[in-house]
């Protein structure tokens, strides 16, 4: 008897296998999603209890003119995640499109699956401060292993508000303090008193948290950096030179603990 190959038995397999039917469900494309609510999208993409929680969406602008929709940001309700700790969820519904081969200018797309995680702010019973920002936590780590997880991004900015107020008092500090001068074409230099920009320093404006190693920015050169990182956005500043404030908490608790404040480049401005 003549032996059947491996690719034939394959072939025999898909031939009986029932066709996948078309997909048949609703369709969606950026324009047709464009003049929708909040309230109507969430219905849509989002189980009831999910959508019931969210407050404000946005969609990424396309790479090219005709991209598809790939999906669409919702953002959850502050609440409150401990005294001192707010909390933003952030849901993503995540797009495919309905037939792949579909080349046409913005071509119907497709639910596929949601992608959720929270962002944190250091604010006493989720107040409304001025320039309040939610922090990512654990979206600049470049190494091996798990990424920060919320807990442990709540457990750093703790740490850094305990060292800003160490430094608002008069007491000698528990840790060793300086600061980075930025030897771009910026040519920033470093404020006399260290110590009182550490004090000022507003943490309800912290846009990231992490533990190296990390990306120092994300389009030039390998992963890089120890220690724990939070950067903090001054809008007006950031408006005027593109750069924020990145804060350094490098072996806290220990005999050699050091804090390291770098005024430095955002890491969507090409700097290399």
């Amino acid at each position: 008897m003549k032996a059947v190959s491996p690719g034939a038995i394959a072939a025999l397999i898909l031939g009986c296998a029932t066709p996948t039917p078309p997909y048949s469900g609703p369709a969606h494309t950026r324009a047709s999603i464009a003049g929708l609510s909040t309230a109507a999208l969430a219905a849509q993409l989002l189980e009831p209890a999910e959508a019931a929680t969210v407050e404000g969406h946005w969609i990424g602008e396309p790479a090219y003119g005709g991209d598809p929709l790939d999906g669409v940001h919702f953002d959850g309700r502050p609440r409150p995640l401990g005294e001192d700790i707010c909390g933003r969820d952030s849901i993503y519904a995540v797009m495919r499109r309905v037939d792949p081969r579909d080349r046409r200018v913005d071509p119907p797309v497709r639910p596929d699956h949601v992608v959720r995680w929270t962002r944190i702010a250091l604010v006493h019973d989720c107040e409304t401060l001025p320039n309040r920002r939610f922090a990512w936590v654990g979206f600049r780590h470049a190494g091996d292993g798990p990424r920060l997880d919320t807990e442990g991004g709540i457990a750093i900015l703790r740490r850094l508000a305990f060292a800003r107020a160490a430094a608002a008092g008069t007491g000698p500090l528990p840790f060793r303090l300086r600061c980075n001068p930025n030897d771009s074409l910026d040519r920033f230099e470093c404020p006399a008193d260290v110590r009182a920009l550490l004090a000022a320093l507003p943490l309800h404006q912290a846009i990231s948290i992490d533990r190296g190693p990390f990306a120092q920015n994300t389009l030039c050169g390998p992963p890089q950096g120890a220690g724990d990182s939070v950067e903090i956005l001054l809008p007006a500043e950031f408006e005027r030179s593109r750069h924020l404030w990145e804060v350094r908490l490098n072996e806290m608790g220990t005999d050699r603990a050091e804090i390291v404040l770098s005024w430095a480049p955002a890491r969507s401005v090409m700097r290399c």
